[in-house]
């Protein structure tokens, strides 16, 4: 039996294969119940707790975590429910979320933010990559996230969701235009799939921003973010020019981080095989509105908006970034950490390291071993 659907429509996670783990200082939580993953109870306060376990709650496995802390100190941890066990891309899927009020301490239930399609809510529909971003100035929480049918050549769009009561419940989705409108809507694109921000550090400061990503054609490739100046009553997608370099650079799955002067980081997954680069960085010298070529040491060749980060060492996947507000070297968010698997392999997720960077993005160095 699925999960309850809601009534209406800092650390970082470590969710690995199959299994959500979530690294807040806890244990094993207990064996899952008939119905769903078991919700957690005071005994299990001390090393870890699986928060989405394979083959519970009425899914297959669980995929795509993403987390954020709310105004008020809310962990909300999401994920894709995958109906089908071999966890293919496609199918139906819901996104489901988790809520902890005592810092990852103890967790509610798994319950649906968002299933079936625009019109049924129980019909087979894929939806996924969950994109959280919270206004902090008006608590409130903005999901964004992708719906599709199961079938293949259906139309894949952006949509997003609002909470006003801490992550308890969520509206009902509105749907976005597509970053680049103009192609139609059967290929690739993707909300984040990780938590967005709000700015603090300039004049766009109040700022909704969120990463996101679109493969218009095969020589075409987007990754930039959706952006609210309104507190989420509107939504506008960043100009910006082909990020898309044969053989070299791809980027998908963008993070976003403020850096103390204001400028907004965007650090991308890179589609590339074997073991090139599989990261890039960007920056935004405009809030996340514009991102657009620079000029190469000749003065007049552009370079594209993105660049490969070679010390940030990653197999092909999804990886989370944070800017520390309060470990820093001069100023908070001096401090960036990036969460992911550190293979150099494109296809092997394994080995799990934080690394940081301490000049922007630029540089990444492994953390210390404990």
């Amino acid at each position: 039996m699925k999960p309850t659907r809601s009534s209406t429509f800092s650390p970082i996670a470590a969710l690995v294969a199959g299994a959500a783990t979530l690294a807040t200082g806890l244990v094993a939580a207990p064996a899952a119940q008939a119905s769903g993953t078991a919700q957690s109870t005071p005994d299990t306060t001390r090393k870890e707790q699986i928060l989405f376990r394979s083959g519970t709650a009425g899914y297959g496995c669980f995929r795509i975590p993403t987390m954020v802390r709310t105004g008020p100190g809310t962990l909300l941890a999401f994920a894709e429910g995958r109906t089908s066990p071999s966890c293919a891309d496609r199918g139906p899927m819901d996104i489901v979320v988790r809520r902890s009020t005592n810092d990852g301490r103890t967790w509610g239930p798994v319950k649906v933010v968002l299933s079936g399609s625009d019109t049924d809510p129980e019909a087979p529909y894929t939806r996924g990559n969950p994109a959280p971003v919270v206004d902090r100035i008006n608590n409130k929480v903005f999901l964004l996230s992708t719906g599709e049918p199961t079938v293949p050549g259906g139309k894949r769009m952006p949509y997003v969701q609002e909470s006003a009561d801490d992550g308890l419940t969520f509206g009902a989705p509105t749907q976005l235009q597509r970053m680049s409108a103009s192609h139609g809507a059967t290929s690739w694109f993707g909300t984040g799939p990780s938590h967005g921000i709000q700015l603090k550090n300039s004049r766009y400061a109040g700022r909704l921003v969120v990463g996101a990503y679109e493969n218009p054609t095969s020589t075409k490739q987007l990754a930039g973010v959706y952006y609210s100046d309104d507190f989420g009553k509107s939504w506008k997608v960043s100009e910006e020019d082909d990020a898309y370099v044969a053989n070299q650079i791809k980027p998908t799955e963008p993070s976003v981080v403020e850096l103390p002067g204001g400028d907004v980081y965007i650090g991308a997954r890179n589609e590339r095989p074997g073991t090139e680069p599989h990261r890039t960085r960007a920056l935004s010298k405009d809030g996340g509105a514009t991102l657009h070529n620079e000029t190469g040491p000749d003065g007049r060749t552009p370079l594209p908006p993105h660049k490969l980060v070679p010390s940030l060492v990653t197999p092909q996947i999804q990886a989370s970034l944070l800017a520390l507000e309060k470990t820093y070297q001069q100023t908070g968010g001096d401090t960036l950490i990036a969460a992911a698997p550190s293979h150099p392999e494109a296809g092997k997720r394994e080995q799990m390291k934080i690394r940081y960077s301490l000049d922007g993005g630029e540089n990444w160095t492994a953390a210390p071993k404990a």
